[in-house]
């Protein structure tokens, strides 16, 4: 925003409509992950994770705990490499859509450019925030923590490099 291709709006509001926009177009390629990892969790992984504390508190055998343990682990990575496959092809579909459509739509070459890239980056993006809401889930705080640290770092060095290759 505060580049070349930065405007003041309103004397207070500044915009760069080059980066904002696909930003904003990239962003909504998010909510098809955020959707399918909440009706996930909420319908099939659940079951297994109420099933597993419950063998917990209600003192259930160390087989049954494990089993309950195991079919727990197994629905959650399911969910995960499912949301992962439907996001991914989602990405890759709105990369498409996104080179064909988005310059009918005023859209300039280097926007679309900058679309392509922070859609893969809001891939990455949801992927972290739904490790990190399975961490919190299983109340892992810590783990939370690192994988959010982890992600902040890498985006300032990454962030950082690519500013110096310019626009």
């Amino acid at each position: 925003w505060g580049s070349d291709v930065g405007m003041c709006v309103a004397g207070t509001f500044y915009c760069a409509p080059i980066y904002d926009v696909p930003v904003f177009y990239a962003t909504l390629t998010m909510i098809p992950a955020m959707v399918f990892f909440t009706v996930s969790v909420e319908t099939a992984f659940y079951d297994k994770y109420r099933g597993y504390f419950s063998s917990i508190v209600g003192c259930g055998s160390y087989q049954e705990i494990k089993r309950s343990k195991r079919d727990m682990s197994n629905v959650l990575w399911q969910e995960i490499r499912y949301v992962m496959e439907i996001q991914f092809f989602i990405s890759i579909v709105c990369i498409v859509l996104g080179i064909m459509y988005l310059p009918y739509l005023g859209v300039s070459g280097q926007a679309v450019d900058t679309f392509n890239i922070i859609v893969l980056g809001c891939y990455s993006e949801v992927m972290m925030l739904i490790i990190m809401l399975i961490l919190l889930y299983f109340d892992d705080r810590k783990g939370a923590l690192a994988v959010t640290v982890v992600f902040l770092v890498l985006n300032i060095i990454l962030t950082t490099l690519t500013l110096n290759l310019g626009e």
